[in-house]
This record gives structure tokens, C-alpha cells and sequence, in this order.
């Protein structure tokens, strides 16, 4: 019996990779996040990077994150619907 090869599945999993901004200063108009390198997309097929935050101050403050690329964000925090400065720690995933 001679085994034959019919075809092939080729896949790469590169390392995931998480940018940290801890104690990050928010003024009320917003933070222009540059990341160190440009991320190359998120995950699960997202074209860029996920995020997760929390306001430390002040209390009860809620982040916000938009313009989202590889190579930037923009982070703001809410307070009851109004725009406030402040300080986060946000974290940013991909690969």
C-alpha cells in the first residue's frame, strides 16, 4: 500500500501581545493614546486591538475608548453623561 497526500492545511498563530497604560492622566477633553508599535489586529479576527479599563478616579467615572486603530485610541472618562478628567488603567490586546 503506498500512502498518498492529498493536500494540506497551513495555519500561524503569532504571540498575542497586551500595551498597558497604568495611572494613565485624563484631562476632560481626552487622552490621545500612541501605542509603542503598531498592533497588527485583535483578536478573534478583529482588525484592531480590544481594550479593557477602569476609572480609578474619580469614583464611579466610566471609560470610554473610540478612534480605535493599530496605532492609536482615543480614551475619555464619563461621569453621569458629562465628560471629567481623571486617572484609568486601560490595557489593549492583539498580536
Amino acid at each position: 500500500m503506498i500512502a498518498v497526500f492529498t493536500g494540506f492545511t497551513f495555519a500561524v498563530d503569532v504571540p498575542d501581545r497586551t500595551d498597558y497604560f497604568n495611572g494613565l492622566a485624563i484631562s476632560a477633553s481626552g487622552a490621545a493614546i500612541a501605542f509603542a508599535a503598531p498592533f497588527n489586529g485583535g483578536p478573534a479576527s478583529s482588525p484592531v486591538p480590544i481594550w479593557s479599563g477602569a476609572a480609578i478616579t474619580p469614583a464611579g467615572a466610566v471609560v470610554s475608548v473610540t478612534n480605535v486603530t493599530t496605532t492609536n485610541a482615543t480614551v475619555q472618562l464619563m461621569l453621569g453623561g458629562v465628560a471629567v478628567a481623571g486617572t484609568a488603567n486601560i490595557a489593549f490586546e492583539g498580536y
